[in-house]
């Protein structure tokens, strides 16, 4: 694991690298809690780190590693990314990957889903997933419903996700609300958002 938290603090030095910076660069936030930074070359692959912003003392914060490729067969599109995380303090790991698939249904909807294969080193091997739609409401602004039991945090939940989507030039934002399905019914506010700012 060493070796792992070796790499992710290097990886800034890509962002110079004069053959990655012909990528697109993008920094963001997802679900309140995990900043992130990465970069796309070619529109096809994908590298991108990510770490937790858990009100919780550095040794307990989450540190993450992707590397992706995505792939748009006209109206269908498919991005695979593995990943690798683990706490500073070594207290536990785990890996897996994000498959994600969509669809154009029509102009204004999008289906969606994502496999993701997942293993924590405490607790063990789970296959979660997450299925939902988007539907454009007017020009850059969608509404998104989706059921999932990808982990928010460490364990994997039953919730369901409702949000608003907005694009303004290379910003988006999603606000949601997360209502778990079973159990006595906790609802969670989050915000996530995406800043591409090398085309």
């Amino acid at each position: 694991m060493k070796n792992l938290h070796c790499l992710i603090i290097l990886l800034p030095l890509l962002f110079v690298s004069p053959q990655v910076i012909k990528g697109q660069i993008y920094f963001g936030m997802r679900d309140n809690n995990y900043a992130y930074c990465g970069l796309t070359i070619k529109n096809k692959f994908n590298v991108s780190i990510e770490h937790s912003l858990y009100s919780e003392k550095m040794s307990y914060q989450k540190i993450r590693l992707y590397v992706g490729y995505q792939q748009n067969l006209g109206d269908f599109n498919l991005k695979v990314s593995p990943y690798i995380s683990s706490v500073w303090n070594g207290m536990y790991k785990d890996y897996g990957s994000m498959i994600d698939c969509s669809y154009n249904i029509f102009d204004f909807a999008v289906g969606d889903i994502t496999f993701n294969p997942h293993h924590d080193s405490g607790f063990g091997t789970d296959f979660n997933y997450m299925v939902g739609i988007k539907c454009k409401v007017y020009k850059d602004l969608w509404i998104t419903s989706h059921y999932s039991c990808i982990p928010e945090f460490r364990s994997s939940e039953k919730r369901v996700r409702l949000g608003i989507l907005i694009s303004v030039g290379q910003l988006s934002i999603e606000p949601c609300l997360s209502i778990a399905t079973e159990g006595k019914t906790i609802v969670r506010s989050f915000c996530s958002f995406k800043y591409n700012f090398i085309k």
